[in-house]
């Protein structure tokens, strides 16, 4: 939603809440083991999602994994998305 989603119970939305979110979804579509393939924030995600369910992830796939100094970081946390 790029900022412009519905606010989720609960509080901040972490990467964590996030791979929950996902292992939730296989577990309603009846998925025992999958491939997690994640890019940018969905790379935290996935990878995420195989550190605390290696049982249920078979593999992960990330492209363009978010790596930045602090100085990066805070930079785009300030910029990403502009008002319009």
């Amino acid at each position: 939603g790029l900022g412009e989603s519905d606010a989720l119970a609960g509080g901040l939305v972490t990467v964590e809440r996030m791979a929950e979110t996902m292992l939730a979804l296989l577990d309603r579509f009846g998925i025992e083991r999958a491939v997690a393939y994640g890019q940018h924030t969905g790379a935290l995600v996935a990878t995420e999602m195989g550190l605390t369910a290696p049982d249920r992830i078979a593999g992960v796939l990330i492209g363009g994994y978010p790596i930045y100094t602090v100085e990066e970081s805070s930079h785009r946390f300030t910029s990403y998305a502009p008002q319009l």
